[in-house]
């Protein structure tokens, strides 16, 4: 039986507050060749390290650097060294891909693991004009009792989002105990 005080979070990049990260230009080009798949698939076998910058938009001031930056609209990224204090070279549920930051060593965070853990009795899924199903949900809820033991998550039907949960070994609790700037954690029901 899940613990009662156990409860899962959306991992939301802070965009608002935190610069993000963007390929850079000549690296845009070169990947036109193979588009980059961070959809949970491994691809460490084959990755070679890109190079990165903040972006920045003219005209209006500078963010300011998180620990952990939004990539793509799919991944986060952190310095290599906080990649390691926070174990995930240690996890199976993701994949440490390295990247170059303005010439530091950072590693996008690459989710693997995908569980399915959509409690369809109480979720509420959106719904389009003329009663098909649309993307997403109006409503969120998780099976508690499926994800209790991955630190980090992608919930199948849930589109890209990425998730942890509040156990004791979870992504969420070791970017709390180290302090760690740039994500948001929004609460998901859970059942």
């Amino acid at each position: 039986m899940p613990d009662k005080e156990l409860c899962c979070f959306a991992i939301i990049p802070d965009v608002e507050n935190y610069a993000m990260l963007q390929e850079t230009p000549l690296e845009l080009v070169l990947g036109q060749l193979e588009p980059m798949d961070l959809h949970g698939k491994p691809i460490a076998d084959k990755w070679q390290s890109i190079k990165v910058s903040w972006l920045t938009v003219p005209g209006e001031r500078p963010l300011l650097t998180p620990d952990i930056a939004a990539f793509n609209a799919t991944a986060f990224a952190a310095k290599t060294t906080v990649c390691e204090q926070l174990g995930l070279h240690q996890q199976e549920s993701c994949e440490l891909l390295p990247i170059s930051v303005d010439g530091e060593a950072w590693s996008i965070i690459h989710v693997l693991t995908e569980l399915d853990a959509v409690d369809e009795q109480q979720s509420e899924r959106k719904i389009r004009r003329g009663g098909q199903f649309g993307r997403g949900f109006s409503k969120l809820v998780l099976k508690l009792n499926a994800v209790s033991d991955t630190p980090l998550f992608r919930v199948k039907g849930a589109g890209l989002r990425i998730f942890t949960s509040s156990a004791a070994d979870s992504f969420y609790q070791a970017v709390q105990t180290a302090d760690l700037k740039g994500l948001i954690f929004k609460p998901v029901a859970t059942a």
